[in-house]
């Protein structure tokens, strides 16, 4: 009886999950794989490697270069003792000193591995002649040995100088070090001064994304993926692999569990994942969104399902991955890098002309921004409190665009280019399902260079900005209010409920007269848009100009 009835309550439970529709969260395993701080690629080697006043040779059986004293050189090294007595019945004292740089120096990290640190040092023997055979010195980075050497036997008070350089590729502190005798076969009268240091700090240019930022520190991040962001070249798997990718910078930088649910949001959810191409925009392959409100503390990050995640695109696997980790490092405090920045970097923006300066991997310029910001973070519950009243609440979110280099890509995406004059009203919309939204005004078309409108359709527009119920504005990428009378070139798309969307939002619209009101104050178009896409407004801008007169 106990048996049937067991069945019988398993039956009506299953029938209920499916009628209902219960959805359970999914745990995602992953990559246990993190980055350690001082990682390099390959080990730093020591390059051209002299002593002043000693010749070089090559032991093959040790694999260690050989430095011996040339005596009408090595003269000069010596310092006379008038006690050749002392001289001979001192015990030796070695020890190293690092010249240059000095210890504290700051060192801009190499753009390519040609970039060197030429290094000088000296090695000092401060007590009587040497016997016996040669000893072996130690260049080492944060106690890992990267070259030994031998030197000959040193005379009585006596030094040489020496340099080699050596490519920096890491980042933050390290400590160089030099060391006399490091397999202790010298007996000294001081054996605990064979050292030599010094302290650098491996710098490069930040680019901070103060937009797009979670509130860190944070050492323990959640994610919550959106199953409508599970779909193609978007597998668990994919998102196993790729939401790590930034672990291990520093440890108040980590993500450490997701999971797959369509559970509404919850407090202890860091980052929420999901797909939408209206949230997205048109022509944008993933963009980072800052939600910082009373109900919820995360960052959302939006995928385009129309551009991403496609199996039968070519390199898309490759350019999903690439996506992901950018935006991640929007949300772990970096912007795009600026026109002047030398570096390679995943954060450089797809729509780049730059190709030698993108990365499909973060580069230790990348980690260098996220382990500056992390190690300068500020206190979490302080962090967004720094607005007074009278401060314009304005927040920022930033879009990775499909690569656009000329008008030309611009007009291939837009199903529609006109010229249209915005009409009075405007009406505050938000999502549905996701925080944020958008203002929908109404365009009259007055031309029609591509698309089948009419002159004299009334067209409903998605305007990438969005005010909240705090009053704090929400600008897709600094997009604002277009002026109401005024009329602009706009480049379109339309979704399937029949809104328009202007094509990588702020690239998509165009007005010899840029003034505007927005929430009582003149501004505009331009200024608003941020710094890192205003090169390239500019130059489309002209093409406009040009092509449309």
């Amino acid at each position: 009886m106990l048996f049937r009835r067991m069945i019988s309550i398993m039956t009506i439970l299953s029938v209920s999950l499916c009628c209902c529709n219960v959805v359970f969260a999914e745990e995602i395993s992953l990559n246990s794989k993190e980055r350690v701080m001082s990682e390099q690629k390959e080990p730093l080697v020591v390059e051209n490697l002299e002593i002043e006043g000693c010749e070089k040779s090559y032991d093959e059986e040790s694999g260690l270069y050989v430095f011996t004293p040339v005596d009408d050189m090595g003269e000069d090294n010596i310092t006379e003792d008038t006690s050749s007595e002392r001289a001979a019945t001192v015990l030796p004292d070695l020890s190293v000193a690092i010249l240059s740089p000095g210890s504290g120096a700051r060192i801009s990290g190499p753009v390519t591995g040609d970039d060197t640190t030429n290094v000088k040092f000296r090695i000092y023997n401060n007590g009587g002649a040497m016997s016996g055979s040669n000893f072996v010195c130690t260049i080492m980075i944060d106690n890992q040995k990267l070259q030994s050497f031998y030197m000959n036997p040193m005379k009585a008070n006596s030094s040489f100088t020496g340099s080699f350089d050596i490519c920096l590729e890491t980042y933050g502190e390290i400590t160089l070090g030099i060391e006399a005798d490091s397999l202790k076969e010298v007996t000294e009268s001081n054996e605990k001064n064979n050292l030599g240091t010094a302290i650098y700090n491996i710098v490069y240019c930040t680019h901070d994304a103060e937009y797009c930022t979670l509130l860190y520190p944070g050492n323990n991040l959640a994610v919550q993926i959106k199953r409508n962001a599970v779909y193609g070249l978007l597998t668990e798997e994919f998102y196993s692999e790729n939401l790590p990718s930034w672990n291990g910078i520093t440890d108040d930088c980590r993500i450490t569990s997701a999971k797959i649910s369509d559970k509404e949001l919850t407090n202890d959810i860091d980052i929420l994942i999901y797909a939408d191409a209206k949230a997205a925009g048109l022509g944008n392959r993933a963009a980072s969104i800052t939600q910082h409100n009373d109900e919820h503390d995360c960052t959302e990050i939006a995928i385009n399902n129309n551009l991403m995640g496609d199996p039968n695109v070519e390199d898309e696997e490759e350019a999903s991955n690439r996506t992901l980790i950018h935006e991640l490092g929007h949300v772990f405090t970096l912007g795009h890098p600026n026109a002047s920045c030398l570096y390679q970097s995943i954060m450089q923006q797809t729509y780049s002309g730059d190709d030698d300066k993108k990365s499909n991997e973060i580069t230790l310029h990348d980690a260098y921004g996220v382990y500056n910001a992390y190690k300068n973070a500020r206190n979490r519950s302080s962090a967004n409190k720094k607005e007074t009243k009278d401060t314009p609440k304005v927040r920022i979110s930033i879009s990775d665009y499909v690569p656009i280099h000329s008008i030309d890509d611009i007009e291939n995406i837009a199903g529609y280019v006109i010229k249209a004059k915005v009409l009075e009203g405007k009406e505050n919309t938000s999502f549905e399902e996701y925080s944020g939204g958008y203002t929908k005004i109404n365009l009259e078309v007055t031309d029609v260079y591509k698309g089948d409108l009419n002159i004299g359709d009334i067209i409903p527009l998605m305007e990438r900005y969005y005010i909240e119920d705090d009053g704090t504005e929400l600008r897709r990428d600094g997009y604002s209010a277009s002026e109401v009378g005024k009329e602009y070139l706009f480049f379109v798309g339309k979704y399937d409920d029949g809104l328009y969307d202007t094509v990588c939002t702020v690239l998509g619209r165009y007005s010899l007269e840029d003034t505007q009101a927005l929430n009582g104050e003149v501004d505009t178009i331009e200024t608003n848009i941020v710094e890192e896409y205003k090169p390239l407004y500019y130059q489309l801008k002209e093409e406009v100009i040009n092509k449309y007169k």
